[in-house]
């Protein structure tokens, strides 16, 4: 039989505004703080899925089987004049990834900062050789 549209107001409820309804007690349980420290740990983890993305354009992507660290190495040889950009953003990836959240809005403009370094030289390196 069919259900009738009081059961499928209960059924939709339970299925998918429950779920909804938790998730937001939980994200209105941390503090301003917090919800800022997580957005920041989730702009480092883009920053670096970029910076890969950038590598591999750049015609060295990072191995499945190297870790960050061992990757740092590469990322020297490709940015040589900006080693300690590359060193920056990987070892606040590797803090985020270990569970380590980003302090303050400083530490976010540097990593930032350090990314949009990477990024306009890593351009600049596919243009030259595109062309």
């Amino acid at each position: 039989s069919l259900l009738n549209s009081s059961k499928w107001l209960q059924l939709f409820q339970s299925v998918l505004l429950r779920p909804l309804e938790k998730l937001r007690e939980v994200l209105s349980g941390l503090d301003p703080r917090q919800r800022r420290r997580r957005a920041a740990a989730q702009r480092i983890r883009q920053i670096y899925a970029s910076l890969m993305d950038l590598c591999a354009a750049m015609e060295h992507a990072r191995p499945m089987a190297r870790t960050p660290l061992e990757y740092l190495r590469d990322l020297y040889q490709l940015f040589p004049e900006h080693q300690q950009e590359a060193n920056a953003v990987t070892n606040a990836y590797l803090q985020v990834r270990y569970g380590e959240l980003p302090e303050d809005a400083q530490e976010m403009e540097q990593i930032e900062g350090a990314w949009k370094q990477l990024q306009k030289i890593g351009q600049e390196k596919i243009k030259l050789h595109g062309s």
